[in-house]
């Protein structure tokens, strides 16, 4: 770090924003807040810039050498919520999640036509994403200070030490006002997909059954994606789960997963 300047470095769905009004309201800068909504999106697009922000979805070494000028802010997922970063900016930036007819408008790369042979376009859906996700790992950039966006969910008064350890400063009430109104937003977002996904894979390693019906397509492939992670004999199981000669049966294809880990 060359001087004192902040930056916010961050992947899509991890909190960049937030953390980016967290700077403007910390330097007394006036922020409208829109306290009906769990983005962060129309704040920081009409706040005055007093910091330096780098938002993609992979960061390269120029970026890394850049981020050094300054003490860049990481803000994360761990890998145990992989995926959650995604689901968020899905649910936040697009508004709408990937479904059958237009998961390709959100950089999730279809299979190809001849891995399509046969395939119903639900099946086409399934394979296609669990394709993208199934080796998706938290990469962590060189000179950045790493911020845990779980604890924000999960012990807030972690996050808020963490936070003002690394700013060197205390948060004001504003803050801490805003910081809870955007919990309260975004909660039901976090607590959906840590039933739909932790909560459902411990369900299941335990031989409990699971409800998927009421599931949304792109959670169960997260679903599926967190259980083949990264297990190649896994990933060829459930390619195999989608012959033309089977239903896709989320249920089975999981407890057929779980079996592998015995």
């Amino acid at each position: 770090m060359e001087n004192n300047k902040l930056a916010i470095a961050w992947n899509p769905g991890c909190f960049g924003n937030f953390l980016s009004i967290i700077l403007h309201l910390q330097s007394s800068q006036p922020v409208n807040i829109n306290i009906d909504s769990p983005s962060c999106h129309d704040e920081q697009t009409h706040a005055q810039k007093n910091h330096v922000l780098f938002h993609k979805d992979i960061f390269d070494s120029t970026d890394q050498i850049n981020f050094k000028k300054f003490k860049t802010l990481f803000p994360y997922f761990p890998q145990t919520h992989i995926y959650l970063g995604s689901y968020m900016n899905y649910l936040k930036f697009f508004e709408r999640l990937p479904q059958i007819d237009n998961f390709q408008e959100f950089n999730i790369k279809s299979i190809t036509e001849s891995q399509k042979i046969g395939l119903s376009d639900r099946e086409v859906f399934f394979k296609s994403v669990v394709t993208h996700f199934w080796q998706r790992a938290v990469k962590k950039p060189a000179n950045v200070l790493p911020i845990n966006m779980l604890d924000f969910f999960t012990n807030l008064t972690v996050f808020i030490e963490n936070l003002e350890e690394l700013l060197e400063q205390n948060l004001t009430q504003q803050t801490m006002d805003f910081i809870t109104v955007k919990l309260q937003q975004n909660q039901p977002i976090f607590n959906k997909y840590q039933q739909s996904i932790n909560d459902n894979i411990d369900k299941i390693r335990q031989g409990i059954d699971v409800d998927l019906t009421r599931t949304e397509d792109i959670l169960q492939c997260f679903l599926i994606a967190g259980l083949v992670n990264f297990n190649v004999e896994k990933y060829t199981l459930f390619l195999r789960t989608l012959h033309p000669q089977y239903a896709i049966d989320p249920n089975s294809m999981l407890q057929s997963l779980i079996t592998k880990d015995k």
